[in-house]
């Protein structure tokens, strides 16, 4: 069902591009590629933490205005899936235990109790987002682009999780918790890209970028993560384009 609206939505943006495309100074298309990083900590990390990136979609659609045959203004559309999965021991973690209490009545009240958590976690970043990536493309030769802008991004769903095993508070038994942190993710993310485009002439193209999240993909009031986790990926895509490469005319 996502990617069927975000197919949805690539169709009118490739609908509109068409009309632009028609007065010889834009041309647009789709593109198909992928994701490979990590969220990527930084500050207080708890030590023998470890992680794996996931290699995730992304595609979408793009419209490039020119400027003249060597600069050029793009525009794109993406939906993008951003994972990995990670290991951490947990030393002293701070905890907030939600305990339901039975009360006279036969009911239950809620208490949620600030404690510590010690043990070992692990879990898996797994975040959709849509993407409006502004970039320069320079092109100092026949088929290779140089690019670079920034990357507006919105987070409309995760599935992002951990499962901690280990001791909660003084007690001495071994419980498992597993915490979903849909509540706790910041929705927007923004960032600086770079990279290269290959042009062979034709119609296809190869994209390589790298692409870094300014800001912590966890909220400041998500006290149980206190340090700056950041998205750090390296994205790859084939383009495709519709028209002529007004550059090679």
């Amino acid at each position: 069902m996502k990617i069927t609206r975000t197919l949805l939505f690539i169709c009118i943006f490739c609908s509109y591009a068409s009309i632009f495309a028609q007065n010889n100074v834009f041309t647009f298309g789709v593109k198909l590629g992928g994701n490979i990083g990590a969220p990527v900590p930084f500050g207080n990390i708890p030590k023998g933490a470890t992680g794996a990136p996931l290699v995730g979609l992304n595609l979408g659609s793009w419209v490039r205005y020119y400027l003249n045959t060597k600069l050029s203004l793009n525009l794109e559309f993406s939906y993008s899936i951003k994972g990995a999965s990670f290991k951490t021991p947990l030393v002293n973690q701070y905890y907030e235990d939600v305990q339901y209490l039975p009360k006279a009545d036969g009911t239950f009240e809620k208490v949620t109790v600030v404690t510590t958590f010690n043990g070992k976690a692990e879990g898996k970043f797994d975040n959709n987002y849509l993407e409006w990536p502004i970039l320069l493309s320079y092109k100092p030769g026949k088929k290779v682009c140089l690019i670079g802008g920034l990357y507006f991004a919105y987070m409309f769903s995760t599935a992002t999780y951990a499962t901690g095993e280990g001791t909660v508070g003084y007690s001495p038994t071994i419980v498992t918790r597993t915490i979903p942190f849909e509540e706790e993710l910041n929705k927007f993310d923004f960032g600086p890209l770079l990279g290269a485009k290959y042009e062979n002439g034709g119609h296809f193209s190869f994209d390589g970028r790298m692409a870094y999240g300014i800001p912590s993909i966890f909220k400041e009031s998500y006290k149980t993560i206190n340090y700056s986790i950041n998205n750090f990926y390296f994205q790859f895509a084939v383009y495709y384009r519709f028209g002529k490469e007004i550059g090679n005319e």
